[in-house]
């Protein structure tokens, strides 16, 4: 596998080589290509080269709950009759998320979106950080290649349209691809559904959910789609929520003990599994260029999530706090690929560099929410409890970029260099910006001394 993606990507470079080569010699003139119009296909005032099997008619509605169903039902009565069996209306379940992505495996590479087995290489456990440096950028050389690929699809798929036509129109054009995705996947599940049964079921034991009990975790793309996700797309939530599975709870038990599990609410192993949830489930949902849909994606999925379990208010407030932090951790880390100028693809953190990022932001820029009074630092300086809404005071008031916790160990210290304040350094400013008057108060600023010794975690009383 490993052989077949770098051949791959040597055959993108060397079709890159050959663009670039040629981009420079500016004497030379595109040849004149005609374009048949006959035989394109109009969809929301774009001409098209429909090369996908969906019917107009399903290329034009609403790809909604209800309407997939009806679909799919169809497709369904189709396979049956071929094979000369009785279909009865609208038996069969609607395809769970882990179904809808081994349909996607079979499909994906028809369509201009990132790779669907990328995460697969690139969330090694256990580097360091000049390793993960080597993986990221090995990675978005990768990436670089596959993006220009992917570009020139949609620029054969849309011939009369200018690079910056595409640009100006890709939301349109992002809509038109994944009503062919809708219609590809379930196709591909009303033909083979056996078999993707098989695989999922195969599949399991390395897919299987951490915490089996948590019905609003398992159930998250049921209870999604039933609620409604617009202005969100059905299958691509299927297969963002199928990627990500229970990679954030693994990841947890990796770096903190108890983070993982029953025992591990509101400590920093369940900071970190909430961030690096939001920032996975945004980096998986596909969009061409698009990243807000992404982000609402994320936060559509784990607000149904919270409103879905129990817990006390101080902990929720935690949760939706820390969710979004993850959210931008992504946004931050997430830029566009552009050629000339234009951009054309997402150029997205590798799951390596996303865990790196968290993993420092929880260790080295969270802070402890002190709610106990316990025998051990810094639960000792407490001299009452606190209560729920006074913990849930201190997190509202604490910065949007900082992650919180408030059960569990604090984040262990760390010792370097550090500045401390020495004295306060007086001067004469009267003659400073040409004053007319003395100040009545002397001028001042502070004097730190750089010092070795312990750096201490935040942590609110």
């Amino acid at each position: 596998m490993k052989n077949l993606k770098i051949g791959t990507v040597l055959l993108f470079l060397i079709g890159v080589i050959s663009f670039t080569s040629c981009e420079k010699e500016e004497f030379i003139e595109d040849p004149i290509v005609e374009i048949d119009t006959s035989k394109l296909v109009n969809f929301k005032g774009l001409p098209v080269d429909h090369r996908f099997e969906t019917p107009t008619e399903d290329l034009e509605a609403e790809h909604n709950l209800s309407y997939l169903k009806v679909m799919l039902n169809k497709m369904r009565q189709k396979v049956a009759v071929k094979k000369g069996i009785t279909h009865k209306s609208n038996s069969g379940d609607f395809p769970s998320s882990d179904e809808i992505l081994e349909a996607a495996k079979e499909i994906m590479h028809l369509f201009p979106y990132q790779d669907i087995l990328e995460q697969d290489e690139y969330e090694t456990s256990g580097l360091g950080s000049i390793q993960i440096a080597d993986l990221e950028q090995q990675y978005q050389l990768e990436q670089d290649l596959l993006a220009k690929g992917k570009w020139e699809m949609i620029k054969q798929d849309f011939p009369t349209l200018t690079e910056q036509e595409i640009y100006d129109n890709i939301e349109a054009i992002d809509q038109y691809y994944e009503q062919n995705l809708d219609y590809a996947v379930f196709n591909e599940i009303a033909n083979n559904e056996k078999e993707i049964a098989d695989r999922v079921a195969l599949n399991k034991p390395n897919n299987s959910k951490v915490n089996s009990t948590d019905s609003c975790f398992t159930n998250l793309f049921e209870n999604l789609i039933l609620f409604g996700i617009y202005p969100l797309n059905i299958v691509k939530a299927g297969i963002a929520i199928a990627i990500v599975g229970n990679q954030p709870q693994r990841y947890a038990g990796d770096y903190y003990p108890g983070g993982d599990g029953d025992d591990g609410s509101n400590t920093r192993g369940d900071a970190y599994r909430h961030t690096i949830w939001n920032a996975l489930l945004a980096n998986n949902y596909f969009t061409l260029i698009a990243k807000w849909k992404r982000i609402l994606f994320a936060k559509q999925a784990t607000d149904l999530y919270e409103s879905c379990t129990g817990g006390e208010l101080d902990s929720k407030t935690m949760d939706y706090h820390n969710n979004a932090i993850g959210r931008k951790i992504w946004d931050d880390n997430t830029s566009h690929r552009k050629i000339l100028g234009i951009p054309v693809a997402l150029r997205r953190p590798s799951t390596a560099r996303l865990k790196e990022l968290i993993e420092k932001a929880v260790n080295e820029k969270s802070c402890f929410i002190v709610k106990f009074n316990l025998d051990v630092f810094p639960n000792n300086e407490l001299t009452l409890d606190k209560t729920i809404q006074q913990v849930k005071a201190l997190i509202d008031q604490t910065n949007n970029n900082t992650i919180v916790y408030f059960e569990g160990t604090i984040a262990p210290s760390r010792y370097g260099w550090h500045y401390v304040f020495s004295h306060w350094e007086y001067y004469d400013c009267s003659n400073q910006q040409q004053r007319s008057t003395k100040p009545n108060k002397p001028c001042r600023r502070p004097i730190y001394t750089r010092q070795w010794g312990e750096i201490i975690r935040c942590y609110k009383l």
